[in-house]
């Protein structure tokens, strides 16, 4: 693994002994195959990095965290295979993961945010799994089961579920 960049899309640098992985998709974020591909093999790397002992996602936009999947250029198959693997891989690494969350964290980029072990938000933070609404079922990749988990009430869960909102 190099020290500095995995892609333009995703950033990759250490600091000390914290990885920090910055989505660098334009000023959304927008997630593709190559992009969700690209950051599953840096999660499956860091898993064995011995070096790194926790580690930071950003998003390198000014306007979000991630606007979710490039609904433009969708690849069905690379968004239930490798975009699930991705989320389960962050989902269950064994170091401290932490999301910095600033602007839209909307569909897979809200449920990268849910996969991790601690999430900081700026005021002006907006979260939403509108995969209801494009006639992709329920929110894949954990979100039905993750999202109950992190919220007070499971209404507001149901509620965010069923709406997209």
């Amino acid at each position: 693994m190099t020290e500095e960049t995995t892609s333009k899309k995703v950033l990759f640098e250490k600091n000390k002994r914290v990885g920090i992985i910055t989505l660098n998709n334009g000023d959304f974020n927008v997630f593709d195959a190559e992009q969700i591909i690209q950051l599953r093999n840096l999660l499956e790397e860091l898993e064995w990095d011995q070096k790194i002992r926790a580690i930071l996602i950003q998003g390198s936009g000014t306007r979000a965290f991630s606007s979710g999947f490039d609904l433009k250029h969708i690849d069905r198959k690379v968004i239930f295979n490798e975009g699930k693997e991705m989320v389960y891989r962050l989902y269950n690494l064994p170091k401290p993961t932490i999301a910095l969350v600033h602007g839209y964290s909307i569909g897979v980029g809200f449920l990268v945010v849910l996969a991790c072990d601690f999430r900081y938000a700026t005021e002006d933070a907006q979260f939403s799994l509108p995969e209801i609404n494009y006639d992709m079922m329920f929110p894949t990749h954990g979100g039905c089961t993750i999202l109950p988990k992190l919220v007070r009430k499971p209404s507001d869960a149901k509620y965010l579920l069923y709406t997209g909102d």
